[in-house]
């Protein structure tokens, strides 16, 4: 653990995993995950800032939980990354629909993946 930290100390800094939850809500995501990773970011940026006024030190026990939510966010957009590369191996290219959860759109789920349909030559 000493050399973790000693190598990456960024990681056990609050500031770190404020930047990451932020980068998380403000940025517009074409995942499948869209919707979680920014509520995970949002969750995370909250909490962080609930402890700037009442925090007496900067410990890393005040930040397990953004780090949490931001590593959590983080394999959600490596999963749906692994998702679209291996549904386009095959060359079609892939449609990434978020859904509607009103029920309309195209009659998909929401977070549907699969390849687009193309006319012939």
């Amino acid at each position: 653990m000493t050399g973790f930290a000693r190598d990456l100390p960024m990681l056990f800094q609050g500031w770190f995993w404020l930047v990451v939850g932020l980068v998380l809500t403000l940025r517009r995501w074409s995942s499948r995950y869209a919707r979680e990773i920014r509520l995970l970011g949002a969750s995370s940026v909250l909490y962080v800032l609930a402890y700037l006024p009442t925090a007496s030190q900067s410990n890393f026990r005040y930040v397990y939980w953004p780090a949490l939510a931001g590593t959590v966010a983080l394999l959600l957009l490596l999963a749906d990354h692994v998702v679209r590369r291996r549904a386009s191996v095959g060359g079609a290219p892939v449609d990434v629909d978020p859904g509607d959860h009103a029920g309309g759109g195209s009659g998909a789920t929401p977070g549907d993946v699969r390849p687009v349909a193309t006319s012939g030559p």
